[in-house]
């Protein structure tokens, strides 16, 4: 079973077969390094991203009990994930948590459509839920996404991403990147 109360077990059951780890790859070197662990039992996407610290980002601290919703979140630090629902090859949704407190979720049509800034709400629930590790260097953020008109989220494909930035810089963190980097392009999704 998969809880977000305590991460070292959904760490520690991260063999299961119902769980899918993801190394994120950084389009930067001496960047933190940023794993994801994804399940979809229990109807939800669950997702648990852990966030090293490195000489130039420190994991944020705190933690916020109501998570708040806002949109152009990847303007700054933010955990994202892409996904597509079986049967629905051209419809996706986004994900976008700034491990301070805010979230969206979005929907599209097809590739970027509609596409103007901000993209279209979706209706769903995010529960957050985030933990320090016993090194206070890493962090654990765990989100678990429902849908409101979906009562079984059976997923077929999906991109967990994020973006840090250094100096003002983005630095795009992908399981495989498109190039330029381009988490919307499903070409480079991982099947689930």
């Amino acid at each position: 079973m998969i809880t977000l109360n305590h991460q070292k077990t959904f760490w520690t059951d991260a063999n299961s077969p119902d769980i899918r780890l993801f190394k994120l790859t950084p389009t930067a070197d001496n960047v933190p390094s940023i794993c994801v662990a994804v399940s979809t039992q229990g109807g939800a996407l669950q997702l648990s991203y852990q966030v090293h610290s490195c000489d130039w980002f420190n994991v944020p601290s705190g933690r916020c009990a109501n998570p708040t919703r806002k949109d152009f979140l990847w303007e700054n630090h933010c955990l994202e994930c892409f996904f597509e629902l079986q049967g629905d090859d051209k419809r996706y949704f986004e994900l976008n948590y700034s491990m301070g407190g805010f979230y969206n979720l979005y929907q599209f049509d097809d590739y970027r459509t509609p596409n103007h800034l901000p993209p279209v709400w979706t209706d769903g629930l995010v529960v957050t839920q985030s933990d320090l590790s016993d090194t206070e260097t890493v962090r654990y953020y765990h989100l678990s996404v429902t849908l409101d008109d979906i009562t079984n989220m059976t997923i077929s494909k999906i991109n967990p991403t994020a973006i840090l930035y250094r100096d003002g810089a983005p630095i795009f963190y992908a399981a495989q990147h498109a190039n330029p980097p381009d988490f919307h392009d499903k070409a480079f999704w991982q099947d689930i």
